[in-house]
């Protein structure tokens, strides 16, 4: 953590502690995030109290910074309770899902890389990509809840301003997008985000989008591909076991929304 502080990679102010008479009692992280989102780490604590002091202490930081919604990933064996006496509601499972790259995908599953129909394009109008983006969350099954009443630019600004980003284009149209890190760590690529619009969904368009991150990182060299996924999204759990990937991890996922400011 001091590390990550001294290089400018977390903000000191999203970490706040509880100090009795010279004494540490008690710390908690809430991280504010571009958009109208904040992550919070349940608190560590001496106590109940300590750790009631600094839940309300850290949702009066993120109400400072008007976020709208404080999400809290939790390990199966995390406690909860102080982040539920103060509101916080359990939504769903997160899963992690992991494939080599150079892993080989079931015969029959793999699509071709380019399409006579599709185009995959980052030069676009951004209010075009904005609009896609939130017309993708349409049905969703990946957690919805994090994204009711957000505007697109809101939920466009929750991801990396430097994630590369495609605009997924059908006879011109868009009918999807897809955003991975501009730079992938070491031998490590996620995929931080896949969707495609409801009018062209179950026609084979989200696996050809995952096909092409795939086999763009395989071209960067990534040897070890992520993405997150919502363990009630039946259908992309079955598109991700068919390409290779596996679950590795799951998380318990906690969402508190704040009043607007």
């Amino acid at each position: 953590m001091l590390d990550l502080i001294a290089t400018g990679r977390f903000d000191s102010r999203d970490l706040l502690v509880a100090v009795d008479d010279g004494k540490l009692r008690g710390a908690i992280i809430a991280q504010v995030l571009p958009g109208h989102l904040a992550v919070m780490v349940p608190p560590s604590a001496d106590d109940p109290a300590t750790a009631d002091a600094l839940v309300h202490a850290a949702l009066t930081h993120l109400e400072r910074h008007h976020v709208r919604l404080a999400q809290a990933y939790l390990d199966a064996a995390a406690d909860p309770s102080a982040l539920e006496r103060h509101g916080f509601h359990f939504a769903t499972q997160i899963e992690q899902w992991v494939m080599a790259s150079h892993g080989q995908q079931e015969q029959g599953d793999a699509v071709p890389l380019f399409s006579a129909s599709l185009q995959f394009t980052q030069s676009f109008d951004r209010s075009l990509f904005s609009a896609a983006l939130l017309e993708t969350f349409e049905g969703s099954l990946d957690a919805p809840e994090a994204n009711i009443g957000a505007s697109a630019e809101e939920i466009d600004a929750g991801y990396a301003a430097k994630s590369e980003r495609w605009l997924v284009l059908e006879n011109q149209q868009p009918v999807g997008v897809l955003i991975t890190p501009r730079v992938a760590v070491a031998t490590f690529g996620e995929i931080e985000y896949l969707g495609v619009v409801p009018s062209a969904r179950r026609r084979g368009i989200g696996r050809a989008v995952l096909n092409h991150a795939i086999h763009t990182f395989q071209r960067s060299g990534v040897e070890r591909i992520t993405v997150s996924v919502d363990g009630r999204n039946q259908p992309a759990r079955r598109l991700y076991g068919r390409l290779g990937f596996h679950c590795s991890h799951t998380q318990n996922l906690w969402l508190l929304r704040l009043p607007r400011p």
